[in-house]
């Protein structure tokens, strides 16, 4: 039997709050605070909490405090999904650090040869989110051309050059309206600027080249007769993301897929030395306010919201639709996934689809080191490796791009 969505409840942490301390009720909480409560005793658990103790705990839950405590006690409170979590059916227990977004960048190296009065075809195909949404699964391409210049008046003399198809084709992409590439012109090889009359300075290999040092390098290339004597250049197109929706209440516009997969292909006209590499993968972002916000909007369709949470009367998102996450910050996420079984007359039932969400500002690391261990301890007799190695693996920046896992057989980034 095929398995349906998960359950899930997004637990947002507010910036600067803490783990509930040991032994405190629920009604304790503070806004914003997560707590860790043993659901046989009602009272918290923390970091504080020997290992043995927490290896003995069969049932817990989460709680987020929400809104002004009244009376010192908290008005509000967001639990995990599922009345309780069975401790021995946690069957997911995963750490995703905030990684930043990356294009796609491809290299395209003309080679060293080229026609004058020569068509030179690219066809790149787009892939992204919204194209997928607009589109479906067909093919997304376009094809930028350029034409090279005249031909000299002679015949046997060196006539055409492949830094004159950087510079064209460069300027053919950046003068796409629908920016959905740039374009960008770089060196080959190192050059002295008193070896090439007229250039603007020294190039090292891989450094930028402006577009009038391309044509300086098309003119000293006439002026040798070998093409080890001659210097080179190539072009890189960078993949560009769509921007993240403006709205108010529900986000309709919502893409996750938000970076650009580009595949490049080159037709007419290139050599057959002419190369075409990647020098960079797209990475999507992680840990976005943005994505979890939207993880939390879908989240309420199983919560005390209901499936419906757009009005029928007004079209527009209700009131109930309250967002905890906010859309502009970052946040370390544990993914805690279980399968809570419960006996009915002669059989046992397994609710399989239960996953809570723990989202922790990027810059609260005593909360995420608090309650990690806490996590750590709990599911240790299941034979979970503790996730301490992959937050220690990790960066607090907000600004790294994390490394793709080895294998699969880890937890996180690290075993």
């Amino acid at each position: 039997m095929s398995r349906t969505n998960d359950i899930t409840t997004v637990l947002p942490a507010k910036t600067g709050t803490d783990l509930c301390p040991k032994n405190r009720a629920i009604s304790t909480l503070a806004d914003g605070m997560i707590g860790i409560f043993d659901a046989n005793t009602g009272l918290s658990i923390d970091q504080s909490t020997s290992a043995a103790d927490l290896g003995k705990i069969r049932e817990i839950f989460f709680a987020l405090g929400i809104g002004t405590p009244v009376n010192s006690m908290i008005p509000k409170v967001r639990k995990s999904t599922g009345d309780v979590i069975q401790t021995r059916k946690i069957n997911t227990y995963t750490y995703q650090t905030v990684s930043a977004a990356r294009p796609k960048i491809v290299k395209i190296d003309p080679g060293t040869n080229a026609n004058c009065e020569q068509d030179f075809l690219l066809k790149v195909e787009f892939k992204n989110g919204e194209l997928y949404r607009t589109q479906g699964f067909n093919q997304f391409a376009k094809t930028y051309g350029i034409t090279t210049g005249a031909c000299d008046n002679c015949f046997t003399c060196f006539s055409g050059d492949p830094n004159e198809v950087v510079k064209l084709m460069v300027a053919s992409i950046n003068a796409d309206g629908e920016d959905l590439i740039t374009a960008a012109a770089y060196s080959k090889q190192e050059i002295v600027a008193a070896d090439v009359a007229g250039l603007s300075g020294d190039l090292n290999v891989d450094d930028p080249i402006s577009d009038a040092d391309l044509m300086v390098l098309v003119a000293f290339n006439k002026t040798v007769d070998t093409v080890a004597e001659r210097y080179f250049s190539y072009f890189t197109i960078t993949s560009s993301a769509t921007g993240l929706a403006k709205y108010s209440g529900i986000n309709l516009s919502y893409f996750y897929m938000r970076q650009t997969d580009i595949i490049v292909s080159t037709l007419d006209g290139f050599a057959f030395d002419a190369t075409t590499s990647i020098t960079q993968e797209i990475v999507n972002e992680e840990g976005s306010g943005y994505d979890l916000q939207n993880q939390e909007y879908h989240a309420m369709g199983s919560g005390e919201n209901g499936p419906y949470r757009v009005s029928y009367t007004t079209c527009i998102a209700k009131d109930t639709v309250e967002y905890l996450v906010d859309k502009t910050a970052q946040y370390n996420v544990i993914n805690l996934g279980y399968a809570n079984s419960y006996m009915g007359e002669t059989r046992e039932y397994d609710f399989h689809g239960n996953r809570t969400i723990i989202a922790i500002p990027i810059a609260d690391t005593a909360l995420r080191s608090a309650i990690i261990t806490v996590l750590d301890g709990i599911v240790a007799p299941l034979g979970f490796n503790p996730l301490t190695d992959d937050v220690a693996a990790t960066s607090d920046s907000g600004t790294a791009v994390e490394g793709i896992p080895a294998t699969t057989l880890v937890d996180g980034v690290s075993d």
